[in-house]
Order: structure tokens, then C-alpha cells, then sequence
């Protein structure tokens, strides 16, 4: 919904079991669909086929989403809808489908290239967490602090770089300059040249390369900051609904997506940054 694809179109409000049934119904397939199951939530369950520790589960790749495995108790009685009261008599736990990259608006410290991709996306103000950290932002953010580097002639001594439009640098770009650890930068250097070619013959210096990396370092870094405070916080809530004897208990984040799986040492970084805030949690 909030990633800018097309396919949405004319579906708001739709029952999506219908359109799957139906879809399937045209090429002769008899597919009923019982349920749907999203992202996050398949992940946690997944997750608990490896580790029964694995109450929380987090997306991060193009987009973001977490679930987490929470007593019945802990949401309040209208969030569930309609049930029959033998439901609630018997149900103890949920699988709660957060939708976390709708928070973090008014929580997370913001620069004004965060504020500029805000304001200039299809749906501002939506998604600010996934925003600030997801697979489908980073690189703009990192193009935004680049354009200004380049109108200050800090940077490629004034020259904008070819097809260095919005959304155009990536974020698969950024990861592979900073996986380069080379004196000179040369995979970096070589991802800049093929993709976004500097005008009239010029070539990126290795000055030129270790602050783009810089920047690219700085923007994932900050991502996996707050990537990790909101699982924390997560973690948190579910356990101040829990049992007392449950509250010190180690647990395993089931995780999935692009970023958190293959960008440069985002997962340590996560976990660095996890390890600081449960090392401060009170006994």
C-alpha cells in the first residue's frame, strides 16, 4: 500500500480472499482461501519451528513490519472484533501484527533530508519509521545528503552525477560501497561509474568515494539504531504483560527481508545496539 506500486489500485477495501479465489477460479484452480497470513506474522511462526524462544518477529527489506506473540490479555477486548465469548474464554495468546512502520513519527530524531523524502513521497507522513529505515529509503536518504554535498562543491567538485534522480541511487548501491574495505575503494568506485557516471570525462577520487561511504555508513547505522530501540520496545510491552518469572528471559528475533539479512553488517549492528539496551533493562 504505501510503496508506490499500482497494483493497489482499486483494491482499498477489497476482501483479498475474494480476489485470490476468484483469480484462481479463472484459470480453473479450486483454491479456497481459509486465511491470510502476513509478513511478519509467517516469519514468527516460522521462526518457532527453529526456536520456541522466538516471540517477536521483524521484516526489513523494501519495507518494514514486526509481529509479536502477545497473552490475549494485553490487547484491549475491541481490537479483536465480533468473536463468541467461548473464544476469549479459551484463547490465551495472539499473534499481533504490528504495523510498526506506522509509528515513530514524533519519537525518532529527524534531519531535514529525512523531511525533504517525507515530504516528496506518494504518501507523506504514513510510514515515517519504515521511512527512516527500510531498504526502499536508505538510498534516497544517502542521494538527498549527496545533492546537497554537490550544490556546496564539497563533493565531485560541483558535478551532479547521471541519473541521480529520486529513488535512482539505491539502496542495493549503498550496500555495496560500504561492503568495500579496499584502501582504494575500487568496487565502489566501479558501482558509481557504471551507475551514476560523473559528466565530461571526470572520475571519482578515493576523497570523493570515503565520504560516500561515510554518509552510506552514517544512514545504515542510524537505521539499525532504531531498528533495534523498537524491537527493544517491543520486547518491553510484551514482557510487562507476561508472567514475572518470563521477564529476564532470553528470546530469539525470527527476521527476514533483504536488509536485515544481506546488507553490510546491518544484523551486528542490530544486535550491538539490542545487547546495550537489555545490558540497562532493571532486574
Amino acid at each position: 500500500m504505501g510503496k508506490g506500486f499500482h497494483a493497489v489500485d482499486g483494491l482499498i477495501g477489497a476482501n483479498l480472499a475474494d480476489l485470490v479465489s476468484d483469480a484462481c477460479r479463472a484459470k480453473l484452480l479450486n483454491v479456497t482461501v481459509d486465511a491470510i497470513v502476513n509478513d511478519s506474522s509467517s516469519s514468527l511462526l516460522s521462526g518457532s519451528y527453529l526456536s520456541n524462544l522466538s516471540p517477536i518477529a521483524l521484516i526489513l527489506g523494501t519495507g518494514l513490519n514486526a509481529t509479536v506473540d502477545l497473552s490475549v490479555s494485553a490487547i484491549a477486548r475491541p481490537k479483536f472484533g465480533v468473536r463468541p465469548a467461548a473464544w476469549f474464554s479459551a484463547a490465551e495468546r495472539v499473534l499481533t501484527n504490528t504495523e510498526v512502520s506506522l509509528y515513530g513519527g514524533d519519537i525518532f530524531p529527524r534531519t531535514k533530508w529525512d523531511a525533504e523524502l517525507n515530504r516528496t513521497h506518494p504518501h507523506p507522513d504514513f510510514q515515517p519509521l519504515e521511512y527512516l529505515t527500510s531498504g526502499g529509503c536508505l538510498g534516497e536518504i544517502t542521494r538527498l545528503v549527496l545533492v546537497d554535498a554537490v550544490k556546496a562543491s564539497v563533493l565531485f567538485d560541483g558535478a551532479t552525477p547521471s541519473n541521480f534522480v529520486p529513488y535512482a541511487f539505491t539502496t542495493e548501491t549503498a550496500a555495496a560501497i560500504e561492503r568495500d574495505n579496499s584502501s582504494s575503494l575500487s568496487r565502489a568506485f566501479a558501482v558509481m561509474t557504471a551507475k551514476h557516471p560523473l559528466p565530461r570525462g571526470q572520475r571519482y577520487s578515493t576523497s570523493d568515494l570515503s565520504h560516500i561511504k561515510h554518509i552510506v555508513t552514517l544512514v545504515s547505522s542510524r537505521a539499525a539504531a532504531y531498528i533495534a530501540a523498537s524491537v527493544h520496545a517491543l520486547y518491553q510491552f510484551k514482557f510487562q504483560h507476561e508472567p514475572k518469572s518470563s521477564v529476564k528471559q532470553d528470546i530469539v528475533v525470527s527476521c527476514n527481508g533483504s536488509i536485515v539479512e544481506k546488507y553490510a553488517n546491518f544484523l551486528a549492528r542490530t544486535q550491538a545496539w539490542l545487547d546495550i539496551l537489555t545490558s540497562n533493562m532493571p532486574a
